[in-house]
């Protein structure tokens, strides 16, 4: 609303069509194929362990009935769009209001670690790991010109903890025996 107010558009802050749809398109099958080669390797069950301990602090929020995983679908999906127009659209255009000759590097290095910072919840750890993703967020948006890789992208991220085992139960066939 602000934005209407000040005569900007939603393209101004990159909801637009991408500049060059085969890069985009190419970029976003890379990133798929990525991802789900690192969801696969995550079910190794001899990573349960160091999953469990990673999302210590957020366990809780795991969804693991047939419900929770519909509503984290939907809420995955909503984190896509929502936390990429708040942080790589109005974050870049906050960042090059108040510093107009800001690089695209200095803008992305900015408004990630406000992301990062936004995910405290999650340890130093996941501070670091989402500034890491809020950067190539990013870069996406920078390269297409666009939004729309970014939230394909981070919907795609956050999806990916449907596939992960469930890590609140312990692994009874990694236990020592009595």
């Amino acid at each position: 609303m602000i934005g209407l107010l000040a005569d900007r558009t939603a393209a101004s802050i990159g909801l637009r069509w991408p500049d060059d749809w085969a890069y985009t398109l190419q970029l976003l099958v890379e990133i798929a194929i990525l991802l789900a080669a690192s969801t696969l390797f995550m079910r190794r069950p001899q990573l349960r362990a160091a999953l469990r301990r990673q999302a210590r602090g957020f366990l809780a929020l795991l969804p693991r009935t047939r419900q929770e995983r519909s509503t984290f679908a939907v809420l995955a999906v909503t984190a896509g769009i929502c936390e990429e127009i708040l942080f790589r659209g109005f974050g870049f255009a906050y960042v090059r209001f108040l510093w107009p000759d800001a690089s695209d590097t200095w803008v992305i290095v900015i408004t990630s670690v406000g992301f990062g910072m936004a995910h405290l919840y999650q340890g130093l750890r996941g501070v670091l790991a989402t500034g890491l993703v809020g950067a190539a967020l990013g870069s996406f948006t920078v390269s297409t010109g666009s939004l729309l890789a970014a939230i394909a992208t981070h919907a795609m991220v956050d999806l990916r903890i449907l596939a992960l085992p469930d890590l609140t139960t312990p692994d009874l066939e990694h236990q020592p025996a009595d």
